[in-house]
């Protein structure tokens, strides 16, 4: 009884498991995007599930079989038994069959027991890889393009726009290698520039020609020899200044006092400066009278505002006095800007007079101190002495 008993609810278990798995293998899914991947793996599940059955199935008939074995054994054992009776052990021999058929009972249901668990372990492991394969993306539906309405004409239009794109792509890698070869060139023509220009000052200042230079260059040239640490002022003084101060006897009389130079240098350019411009301002008259002439009159007063012109610029006077005028500016630029050199010169003698002075003035107060300090020692050397002398009582000898 006990093992029908238990046929019936193995039985029972593998019919809610069947069923269980046709709830799992039968989900939901889109007509239009079967996963094979999933298919494959429900038909392994199916497959497993069915080889469990089977030998579910066979396992309950053999034990069907042993339970009719054991109760066609019964008369085998009832014969047995009153041949025991005879021989006078028959409740012996019955307890020990009841003992032996309890314990092949009890065997076979932990076989049975232990088959199950294993069973029932196993489909648990597949629907929980049918239910993750459920969940993961069918790799063959995502890998099929989608359809999408591209006409002919569209695909050529594509096409044509993509010889594009590369046509100008290369364009532009051609541009930019023009770009940077052209860039490398003027580097390179800068570099040249500058080393003709470098030797050049170089010749320049090596040569006996610098009073041909104009003040730009010359001024250029003294900064450039300023930055690099190679000026030279006396070696500038001895070839530019003093042949300047040869040539001209009033620069001579303006070397003491350079300020005063300079003051009448700017002085003077300042009263050029304001007939220049009161010049200028008779001519720029002279030129709104002829371009406000009346209409009456027209013609006679462009001629005679011509013949006023003309005679002004035939004027021999006229003509000098602007030829002097524009020389005397010259010169007296080229005087101011000699000046200005000067100062800068005079101005750097005196820095490195005032620094020669304050070495000097340190190296006195160091000598100073140093006296200073030997006096004191002196001191101290005769205080002792007088004292030993006390002690040895020759201080009243010496007075």
């Amino acid at each position: 009884m006990r093992l029908v008993a238990f046929n019936v609810s193995h039985k029972t278990i593998l019919m809610s498991r069947k069923s269980q798995r046709n709830r799992t293998t039968s989900p939901q899914r889109s007509p239009h995007a079967p996963k094979a991947g999933s298919v494959a793996v429900g038909q392994v599940g199916d497959n497993v599930v069915e080889t469990v059955e089977h030998a579910e199935a066979v396992i309950t008939h053999e034990s069907v079989i042993e339970s009719v074995a054991i109760r066609a054994e019964g008369p085998v054992e009832t014969e047995e038994l009153g041949t025991a009776e005879k021989s006078g052990n028959i409740e012996e021999a019955s307890a020990a069959d009841l003992k032996e058929s309890s314990s092949v009972n009890d065997r076979l249901v932990e076989a049975v027991v232990g088959n199950s668990s294993l069973l029932l372990q196993l489909l648990a492991d597949v629907d929980e890889l049918r239910q993750s394969v459920q969940r993961e993306p069918d790799p063959v539906a995502s890998s099929e393009p989608i359809a999408s309405p591209v006409s002919a004409d569209d695909l050529l239009e594509l096409e044509s726009l993509r010889d594009q794109v590369f046509e100008l792509t290369a364009a532009n890698q051609r541009m930019q290698e023009d770009y940077d070869e052209l860039e490398q060139q003027n580097a390179h023509l800068a570099a040249k520039v500058a080393s003709q220009g470098v030797k050049k000052s170089l010749e320049t200042t090596s040569s006996d020609s610098n009073e041909s230079l104009s003040w730009e260059e010359r001024k250029q040239l003294i900064l450039r020899q300023m930055e690099e640490d190679s000026f030279d002022a006396d070696d500038f003084i001895s070839n530019t200044i003093e042949q300047h101060l040869k040539d001209d006897a009033a620069a001579e009389n303006t070397i003491d006092d350079p300020v005063a130079y300079v003051n009448d240098l700017n002085e003077e350019l300042s009263r050029r400066t304001r007939e220049l411009e009161r010049r200028e301002d008779e001519i720029t008259e002279l030129n709104h009278l002829l371009e406000n002439r009346p209409d009456s009159s027209q013609s006679g007063i462009a001629v005679g505002a011509a013949a006023i012109a003309g005679m002004i610029d035939g004027d021999e006077l006229v003509r000098e006095e602007r030829e002097r005028l524009q020389q005397l500016q010259v010169e007296w630029e080229e005087k101011f800007r000699q000046s200005e050199i000067e100062l800068s010169l005079e101005r750097a003698k005196l820095s490195r007079e005032r620094q020669e002075l304050s070495k000097q003035a340190a190296g006195l107060e160091e000598q100073l101190e140093h006296l200073r300090h030997e006096s004191r020692q002196n001191e101290q050397a005769d205080g002792h002495s007088r004292k030993w002398l006390a002690k040895l009582g020759l201080a009243g000898n010496d007075s």
